[in-house]
């Protein structure tokens, strides 16, 4: 489910991909907890000291830990002997992992808790057969079960509402009254942030608390405060490094701000200025000849520019080419009727270094006074949102 909307980011996976630097995939919380793709690696404190009680099943019962970075640990199980199981081991990253526990008698079942482990002395007791648990020690896991407990009915009717963007924008309905539910749940969502921070942000479930209301898209200042609450040690932990990328690129190109000047020259050597552009709306459209998804989309542009010209609305290209044939070429067979630049660079281009682009297409639109409005918009949601914008143009 992408969070697509009027003022929001679409995140684009399997689009073309800078070989020079490896694109983290943002996996959105409101999605799914359990199949977020971990961003930590090689952070790590003591060892975990792992207990875990499981009064419903004394006997005959093993447990595990699985995730993404102790892959070597997979297989490596504890039994339950008289309702308690130990586990030591030194964690590669404080993470999301699931405990497993499986039944030994041969019937195979399996029954996943997913819990949020640091290196630290922790004990968990198993409720029941259907993923629940509690925590008697360890603050990491207590901060995620309060967590979870805290927010987890907030982000589901979130999650709701952006899955009714998505039917809205298929068949045309009006989204007002989704505006209000969506303002209103980040509302609630904002006011118990603060709270959560001031009693959890020692732990590494802050940074990842953080990391995870990115795709909200609250204003910076608010980033900026709630980053402030997390201890120095844990705004380390990869989860935070994450979210201060996140932050700081969005300092330089978040909704309101003035895109950064730049110039290159046209393919027949005209210099051209973002700023030569002040005045009209304009969409900057990161692409290449030779990106697949780029061409897939250019046939959605040129109709969004020939519908939307005549309300003082252009595009201006930047090409991450590094052949002038098939750039110039390209531009012909997509019928590309609007202004080309490129440094020829390929991904070592001036402007899309400047601007942070690690994958295309990609683009951003520009008001009349060259601040940010909309970012990676394609198909439906493109044409959606300039019809929004241009709706009271004669």
């Amino acid at each position: 489910m992408s969070m697509q909307m009027m003022n929001t980011d679409a995140k684009v996976v399997g689009h073309g991909q800078s070989p020079a630097r490896k694109t983290m995939a943002l996996s959105l919380w409101l999605t799914t907890l359990l199949l977020l793709a971990s961003v930590t690696g090689g952070f790590a404190a003591d060892t975990l000291k792992l207990t875990v009680q499981v009064p419903f099943a004394p006997n005959g019962y093993s447990f595990s830990i699985n995730g993404g970075n102790i892959s070597a640990m997979r297989g490596s199980s504890r039994q339950v002997v008289n309702g308690e199981g130990k586990f030591t081991m030194k964690l590669v990253a404080e993470d999301i992992y699931t405990l497993a526990l499986t039944a030994a008698n041969g019937s195979g079942r399996t029954i996943n808790y997913p819990v949020f482990l640091a290196n630290e002395t922790t004990t968990l007791v198993l409720q029941d057969s259907m993923g629940n648990y509690t925590v008697q020690q360890g603050a990491s896991a207590l901060a995620f079960k309060k967590m979870i407990g805290t927010f987890g009915g907030d982000f589901a009717s979130l999650n709701e509402v952006y899955s009714a963007y998505q039917s809205a924008g298929t068949n045309g309905y009006n989204t007002d009254s989704l505006n209000l539910i969506r303002d209103a749940l980040k509302a609630e969502v904002q006011k118990k942030v603060e709270g959560f921070l001031l009693q959890n942000g020692n732990t590494a479930v802050a940074p990842f608390l953080l990391y995870q209301l990115w795709p909200l898209k609250f204003p910076v200042d608010v980033y900026d405060g709630w980053s402030k609450q997390v201890s120095s040690k844990q705004m380390e932990h990869p989860y935070g490094q994450a979210f201060m990328e996140q932050f700081e690129t969005e300092k330089l190109f978040g909704y309101g701000q003035i895109a950064p000047e730049f110039a290159q020259h046209t393919p027949d050597g005209k210099l051209v200025k973002l700023s030569d552009f002040r005045g009209r709306f304009v969409l900057i459209d990161f692409w290449a000849s030779w990106c697949g998804p780029c061409r897939l989309e250019n046939p959605n542009l040129v109709k969004a520019f020939q519908i939307h010209k005549q309300n003082n609305f252009t595009i201006l290209g930047v090409s991450l080419d590094k052949d002038k044939t098939k750039w110039v070429d390209a531009i012909k067979a997509d019928n590309l009727d609007w202004t080309q630049v490129s440094d020829l660079g390929y991904w070592q281009n001036e402007v899309a270094k400047q601007y942070r682009i690690q994958s295309i297409p990609q683009n951003l639109i520009l008001d009349t006074e060259g601040r940010i409005i909309g970012k990676n918009l394609r198909g439906q949601a493109l044409d959606d949102f300039l019809h929004q914008l241009f709706a009271n143009k004669p």
